[in-house]
């Protein structure tokens, strides 16, 4: 299944997502330090910014919630 992007800037965020989740699942705190370093030289910390609140909005979902919203359905 191919992946499309709108623009350029698409490709680097989705890139850095990738290696930002691969070392918070790790505890590699360097690698992740190191991407969001590169990411606010180059001007996309927004795209990183908005990821980390939808993993952190997703997250704060619980099991019970779904339940209670699937069972609604």
């Amino acid at each position: 299944m191919p992946i499309t992007f709108e623009n350029d800037n698409d490709v680097i965020v989705y890139a850095f997502k990738k290696i930002i989740s691969y070392a918070r699942e790790n505890q590699y705190i360097f690698l992740a330090q190191s991407i969001w370093w590169i990411a606010s030289i180059i001007g996309l910390q927004q795209g990183l910014i908005i990821h980390i609140d939808n993993l952190t909005n997703r997250s704060n979902v619980t099991p019970a919630a779904v339940l209670k919203a699937e069972s609604v359905v």
